[in-house]
């Protein structure tokens, strides 16, 4: 995205971004990383407002203006007196989406602005009864109470009108095939399945709410979700103890490091072993897998983690196949490791011994250890080593190729 930017530094714009899509490229990423650093310049339309203006496209332009004036007011809120927290998006649709057929119903009558609308007219145009009168007569207080206490209307119409309360909806019982769907799966196979549907059926836990959770959510056997603290009910928790041992020793990780391990045409019945020093490490497709050695023995192992230190740990007790040189030195973990020694240097000393290991193509602290090392070295064994062997020696230090 800096690339199209003419200096690199300008900040990007949040609809050139959306580009990335045609590239099957991640937009909400992106978008967040230019956001946290500073360099994103927000000018999408949100999709209330293209939402809103489908909506009022058709009504009279002087109450459309009267409508933008309630939006805004819904969608922001206003810190003028009277003040107005915003409202979310849902009951801003849905206030809208109430009054619009009795809004749509005016401007065909002709009135094109709101400030025509009396009681009378309300009163005519509210339903006779039901959920439908007090749908409307919500959406239409709403948009009437707000007009008039900023003073766009001198009256509010909706005011003492009744227009009754939504009807209380009475649960009906499930049927038996329902009920035995449910139970079905909440002894279903795959664990995942079966806490989802335990999380439903003993907390009544909703579709977003779910969405949401995260392990840290739960401590101490009870769950915390969008500010309730509820304990776990016993099912839950056998079910969650079976989903985490799941996600921790699921066969698909063990095929996942199979397939690393493995090569692609080999034969899942008869995997042949991986020589690791004088071991050899078997990795079949199933759980649990096994490490054989090279006396035969074959030890269970039950973890991916176990067979990845199995296999560390045969690497570090491995013989090596040729034998070294006399002038290397072998280290293994967990022996005594080299500590770390400071030298002070004046800066263009500095400067001249990066450009002598810049010309031989090695780092600079390589040099300067090659360089002590051998002086140490001739000091200890100055009366036993001749010039040529010097030379050689110094040859393979600072060149081992």
């Amino acid at each position: 995205m800096l690339g199209i930017q003419i200096d690199g530094r300008a900040p990007v714009r949040a609809s050139e971004v959306e580009a990335l899509r045609d590239i099957d490229m991640c937009v909400w990423t992106v978008i967040e990383v230019l956001a946290t650093a500073g360099a994103l310049i927000e000018d999408r339309v949100p999709t209330i407002d293209a939402w809103f203006v489908e909506r009022i496209t058709g009504l009279p332009d002087p109450m459309v203006a009267e409508l933008r004036i309630w939006f805004d007011i819904m969608k922001n809120g206003t810190r003028t007196p009277p003040r107005h927290r915003p409202r979310s998006q849902q009951s801003i649709t849905l206030h809208l989406h109430w009054a619009l057929p009795t809004l749509r119903q005016w401007a065909t009558a002709g009135h094109a602005s709101l400030r025509e609308i009396t009681k009378e007219h309300v009163l005519d145009a509210l339903p006779a009864a039901g959920a439908e009168r007090s749908r409307a007569g919500q959406g239409l207080r709403s948009i009437f109470r707000l007009l008039k206490a900023r003073k766009v209307l001198f009256l509010d119409p909706t005011a003492r009108v009744k227009t009754g309360v939504h009807p209380t909806n009475q649960p009906l019982p499930l049927d038996a095939e329902r009920i035995g769907q449910v139970r079905d799966l909440l002894f279903a196979d795959d664990p995942a399945t079966a806490l989802v549907v335990a999380l439903i059926a003993f907390h009544g836990i909703r579709m977003g709410q779910l969405q949401r959770i995260e392990l840290t959510d739960i401590v101490d056997g009870r769950l915390t979700v969008d500010g309730r603290n509820m304990p776990l009910a016993d099912p839950v928790r056998e079910r969650l103890a079976a989903w985490l041992d799941h996600r921790a020793y699921s066969p698909s990780a063990d095929e996942v490091l199979t397939a690393i391990l493995l090569p692609a045409d080999t034969d899942p019945a008869d995997p042949p072993d991986r020589l690791v020093g004088n071991e050899r490490l078997a990795i079949e497709r199933r759980r649990p897998a096994h490490l054989r050695t090279g006396t035969g023995e074959v030890v269970r192992v039950s973890k991916v983690d176990d067979i990845i230190a199995a296999e560390s740990d045969a690497l570090e007790q491995a013989e090596l196949p040729d034998p070294l040189p006399a002038r290397a030195r072998v280290g293994r973990r967990n022996d005594t490791r080299s500590r770390m020694f400071s030298v002070r240097l004046r800066d263009d000393e500095l400067a001249e011994l990066g450009q002598v290991a810049q010309q031989r193509g090695l780092p600079a602290r390589t040099l300067a250890r090659t360089w002590l090392l051998d002086r140490l070295h001739t000091e200890q064994h100055s009366g036993s080593e001749d010039l040529a062997a010097r030379v050689e020696r110094l040859e393979h230090a600072v060149f081992p190729g």
